[in-house]
C-alpha cells in the first residue's frame, strides 16, 4: 500500500483583491484574507462580496457574523476586532458601562446636616448643608474604559417635590505613576433625567458636560469624589440657591463610561 504525501493550500488573497475580483467560491471552498485574517466559505452561488465572514471564538464554535445581534439590531452595528496587544476590541458604535459606588464615608459639621438613614438605605442632607457636609467615595477606573473619553457622574435620589437639589460633585483624578492631584474640582449636577409629577420619584441628577479626564489618565486610576448639597450655592456653580425644602435623600452614586474593549490583556495597560 503506497502513501501519498500532499500539502493542502487554502485559497487566499488580500481583502482588497478579493473584493476587486469578487469570485464565486465553490460550495465548501474557503477564501482567506491574508491581511485581515478573516475568511469566508462559499456556497457555490453567492459572490464574494455578498458572503458573510465566519468567526471562531475561544471555544472554537463557528458562527456567522449575521447571527450576532444586540438589542435587535443588525450585525453591522456590532464589530469585534483584535487589537495590537490581542485585546478584543468593540467597534465604532458607542458602548457604555457603569462604575457604581455606594456612599462609604461622611464628613459633617454639625452632625445634623448629613445623616445615614438606616431604614431607607440612604444618606440624608438637610437644607442647612453646605460645602463642609459631604459623603466621599473612591472609584477605580475599569479596564474596558475607552481611554480619554468623557465620564458622566450620576446621583440617584428620592425627589419629593417639584424643586431640584443643588447636588455638587467635587473630584480629584489620581493618575497612576503621576504626582498626587491635591486640588478638588467642582462639577454641578444640574440636569434631571426625569420630570417630577407627584409622590416620591426615583430621580437621577447628572451633568450634560460630563467630567473630562486629565492628560495621562488610564486604567486603574482612582477617581476621588465628594458628594455635596450646596444649599446656598457657595461654589457659585449653580444659577441660585437650593429651593428644595427639607432633607434630600441620596441612594447611590455612579459614573457612566464609554468602553471599547472586553477588559485588558495586560494588567495596567490595554
Amino acid at each position: 500500500m503506497s502513501t501519498l504525501n500532499a500539502q493542502m493550500y487554502i485559497r487566499r488573497d488580500t481583502a482588497a483583491d478579493w473584493t476587486s475580483t469578487n469570485p464565486t467560491l465553490a460550495a465548501g471552498e474557503i477564501g482567506y484574507e491574508t491581511d485581515t485574517l478573516k475568511y469566508k466559505i462559499g456556497d457555490g452561488t453567492t459572490a464574494w462580496t455578498s458572503l458573510e465572514y465566519w468567526l471562531e471564538d475561544a471555544e472554537h464554535a463557528r458562527v456567522l457574523v449575521s447571527e450576532i445581534k444586540t438589542n435587535n439590531t443588525t450585525a453591522k452595528d456590532l464589530a469585534i476586532t483584535c487589537g495590537a496587544n490581542k485585546t478584543i476590541e468593540l467597534g465604532t458604535v458607542v458602548y457604555r458601562d457603569e462604575l457604581q459606588d455606594l456612599t462609604i464615608e461622611t464628613k459633617n459639621n454639625p452632625s445634623s446636616n448629613i445623616t445615614d438613614d438606616i431604614t431607607e438605605g440612604t444618606v440624608s442632607w438637610s437644607d442647612s448643608a453646605d460645602l463642609n457636609d459631604y459623603a466621599f467615595m473612591n472609584i477605580q477606573i475599569n479596564h474596558d474604559w475607552k481611554i480619554g473619553t468623557t465620564v458622566y457622574p450620576h446621583i440617584h435620589w428620592f425627589q419629593n417635590q417639584n424643586n431640584s437639589v443643588n447636588w455638587l460633585v467635587q473630584y480629584r483624578w489620581q493618575v497612576n505613576e503621576a504626582a498626587k492631584t491635591t486640588a478638588w474640582t467642582d462639577l454641578a449636577m444640574d440636569s434631571l433625567a426625569f420630570t417630577y409629577s407627584s409622590g416620591a420619584l426615583n430621580q437621577i441628577s447628572h451633568t450634560a458636560a460630563g467630567l473630562t479626564p486629565p492628560v495621562g489618565a488610564g486604567l486603574s486610576d482612582i477617581l476621588q469624589c465628594r458628594l455635596i448639597r450646596d444649599t446656598n450655592n457657595d461654589s457659585g456653580e449653580f444659577s441660585g440657591t437650593d429651593a428644595y425644602t427639607g432633607d434630600a435623600d441620596a441612594m447611590n452614586f455612579d459614573i457612566h463610561v464609554q468602553i471599547n474593549t472586553l477588559g485588558s490583556r495586560q494588567e495596567f495597560i490595554k
